[in-house]
């Protein structure tokens, strides 16, 4: 009976060194899948935080541009107006005054005015399209980083819970 006793002993000892070895690896790899969720979660914050600050430059730009373009709005309109008004004082003048060569000078000036606001105000469309061509670019490159790391962490949380499910 003493001998029975001492083998069940034993092979209560056995198994307990056992359970503490896999209990012993079990934790490693808590560890391990731990300190990879913290890794991904990390690449995910860091991505977010990129794909604001892209945005936000974008958008900053995209106001400089839109400002830009309403002040040239504004100063064609203002040529325009002057345009307007230079003509009709010339076809007074031409009506009472044979010599408007003067004016007319005058006059190609304030349409060479005009057509440089106008080269601006294309430049400024263009750059307006470009900077909302980057902001969709920028856009889908956020995405494809925050789908990226979206997976990661979907990995990551798997391992831990394949970690944390009972051992058998």
């Amino acid at each position: 009976a003493e001998l029975e006793d001492l083998r069940q002993f034993r092979s209560r000892a056995q198994d307990r060194d056992e359970l503490f070895q896999t209990l012993t690896i079990t934790k490693r790899r808590l560890q391990a899948a731990q300190l990879q969720l913290s890794l991904a979660s990390s690449q995910c914050v860091g991505a977010h935080e990129d794909r604001l600050s892209h945005q936000a430059e974008a958008c900053e730009r995209e106001r400089c541009l839109q400002r830009d373009n309403a002040r040239l709005q504004d100063e064609v309109a203002l040529l325009r107006q002057e345009l307007e008004a230079k003509e009709e004082e010339l076809e007074a003048l031409r009506e009472h005054h044979p010599d408007i060569v003067a004016l007319e000078a005058r006059l190609a000036s304030k349409e060479k005015a005009c057509a440089l606001a106008r080269e601006g105000m294309d430049r400024l469309t263009s750059q307006l399209a470009e900077t909302e061509e980057r902001l969709l670019h920028s856009e889908r490159c956020r995405q494809t980083e925050a789908q990226e790391a979206s997976t990661k962490l979907s990995e990551a949380l798997a391992k831990v819970s394949l970690l944390n499910s009972p051992v058998p």
